[in-house]
């Protein structure tokens, strides 16, 4: 979380289960190593930097970043986590991550990249092999909701301004491209133009001809510009 990122990831590869556990910082980013083999493995890519593993990759799960409030109202059923469990003191409120840099942090970089400001919040987004940044004001200017083609992908951006939840879908749906909107000015409520039919921000029809169909996943994640761009040095910025 030093990036203010939360990224999900399958621990199994190949069949096998991996554990893993923080190791250290490596481009300002934490890094993870697993318990089975000592490998060294990106926080924000979930691939093997170094160890017995290097080089392979874990998959990517969706997850997105946001509110208690608003994770209820699309999930009111859900459990909670409780932190009653032997590694209790393990656990603290890791907040999102303060602007400017320590010491510890400097001598960590390897990768610099000045275009926006470090800590700036941005929808980071890949797809083959191909990635681009989407800064929050953005997305904000275009009323959080963004058309876009990435590597000949159609995508859509989706954004709360009211939390900064960030998410990248793919806009085909039954062989069909879909162009996405706002219907509101001060809130958010997505509709796609081609049918009128209303969808959240999970990427679901819930309302309209197409109510139930989802929206697929494309790889994506918030986090702050230093990060992704450390590890993304090819990407571009949106617009």
């Amino acid at each position: 979380m030093v990036c203010s990122s939360g990224v999900g990831f399958n621990p199994v590869v190949n069949g096998k289960r991996y554990y893993f556990q923080l190791f250290g910082l490596y481009d300002a980013v934490m890094v993870m190593s697993d318990e089975e083999t000592g490998s060294i493995w990106s926080h924000l890519g979930g691939v093997a930097l170094d160890g017995p593993m290097q080089g392979a990759q874990l998959e990517l799960i969706p997850l997105i970043q946001t509110t208690r409030q608003q994770w209820l109202e699309l999930h009111p059923d859900s459990l909670v986590l409780s932190d009653e469990t032997p590694y209790k003191d393990w656990y603290r409120d890791p907040g999102l991550g303060d602007a400017g840099f320590g010491p510890e942090f400097i001598r960590s970089i390897v990768n610099w990249d000045d275009r926006l400001p470090p800590n700036e919040l941005v929808l980071g987004v890949g797809v083959s092999g191909a990635f681009r940044a989407y800064p929050g004001h953005a997305v904000s200017t275009e009323g959080g909701v963004v058309n876009d083609v990435l590597a000949g992908e159609p995508i859509v951006i989706f954004m709360d301004r009211s939390s900064a939840l960030s998410v990248a879908y793919s806009r085909e749906v039954d062989g069909k491209i879909l162009q996405f909107e706002n219907a509101l000015d001060e809130s958010l409520e997505i509709l796609d133009i081609e049918t009128g039919s209303a969808w959240n921000l999970e990427g679901r029809a819930i309302a309209g001809p197409l109510e139930g169909e989802a929206l697929t996943f494309v790889t994506s994640y918030l986090t702050e510009w230093y990060g992704w761009a450390a590890y993304h040095p090819t990407t571009d910025i949106y617009p």
